[in-house]
């Protein structure tokens, strides 16, 4: 069950070097969530979360590189590989007025401008051109681009689109 206290930003690729700095791709390349956190949440499958403070941190092409308390070496660094990594959500900085974090979006009620129900955004796509909101509603699907001309409001309950009258809509099994 994921935590509401934390996003989850990226996964450690692999160790770098030997002093067991880390190598982290974050799911969001742009993102800045790691610059100014003091710890992070290490997420793996089957496991309890294991906070861990962070020793040092620098923004690499393409990834970070993390050094965290109590990772010493290269052999304990590639413990942690494949192991998802999450920030503490009062620890980012603030979002300005009309942004949002794109991992909230999962779950909310989607509706168009005049108050219909389109369904629920079920996932975000990253598609690098830009991302995409799955909206499912019963057996029909649509993805509608996160763009600012097509979000038009979002709150903790529900994100207002304006969608193209000629956007495609999908049948899906469940």
């Amino acid at each position: 069950m994921p935590r509401k206290d934390t996003l989850t930003i990226g996964v450690v690729a692999r160790p770098h070097g030997v002093r067991g700095e880390l190598r982290v791709h974050l799911y969001d390349e742009d993102s800045l969530a790691l610059d100014a956190c003091k710890r992070v949440v290490l997420s793996r499958a089957g496991r309890p979360d294991e906070v861990r403070a962070v020793t040092r941190v620098r923004r690499v092409p393409e990834a970070y590189l993390m050094s965290l308390e109590g990772v010493a070496d290269r052999d304990q660094a590639d413990a942690l590989r494949g192991v998802e990594v999450a920030v503490y959500r009062a620890e980012l900085p603030p979002l300005a007025e009309g942004e949002f974090l794109i991992a909230d979006l999962v779950g909310l009620r989607a509706e168009d401008t005049a108050g219909n129900h389109l369904g629920e955004v079920a996932e975000v796509q990253r598609t690098g051109a830009q991302d995409l909101a799955l909206v499912v509603r019963g057996d029909e699907a649509r993805l509608i681009p996160l763009v600012p001309e097509l979000v038009v409001e979002v709150s903790d309950s529900r994100v207002v689109f304006d969608p193209p009258e000629d956007l495609p809509v999908e049948r899906v099994r469940r």
